[in-house]
């Protein structure tokens, strides 16, 4: 019979590990506004706004969505709803996924598509 010290640091153990497991595919820090400042490609670095244009990605944490609207010469809203697994993120808009790699660092963000990891955006945070 196990006593009931250990029984509790059992449960203890496993009720962290799954708090910590939520924690790190939840990727809070996704969570807000952000405003896409940069294009690089390589060692290229196209800043947007001086090309006439603004992209604006905001994620909602709780509710798993997420929604894009681009300003400028083209305009254009979408949105839909997202799963992540660590770094990789898939948006989901229309039956059609986006596979993203996402670094969150602070107020900044790094977004790159896994099958084009030399493409990168790069977005500070608004809210």
């Amino acid at each position: 019979m196990r006593s009931p010290i250990i029984a509790w640091c059992s449960l203890l153990s496993l009720v962290l590990s799954l708090f910590v497991s939520a924690v790190a595919h939840a990727n809070p820090a996704m969570h807000g506004t952000w405003r896409v400042a940069v294009l690089k490609k390589g060692k290229d670095k196209q800043p947007l706004a001086s090309k006439g244009f603004t992209l604006v990605l905001e994620f909602d944490h709780q509710a798993k969505t997420w929604a894009a609207s681009t300003k400028g010469d083209h305009a254009e809203e979408r949105k839909g709803t997202y799963t992540t697994n660590g770094e990789e993120v898939v948006l989901e808009s229309g039956g059609t996924k986006y596979r993203l790699r996402v670094v969150v660092q602070g107020n900044q963000m790094i977004l790159s598509p896994m099958d084009d990891p030399e493409t990168r955006l790069v977005a500070l945070k608004v809210n």
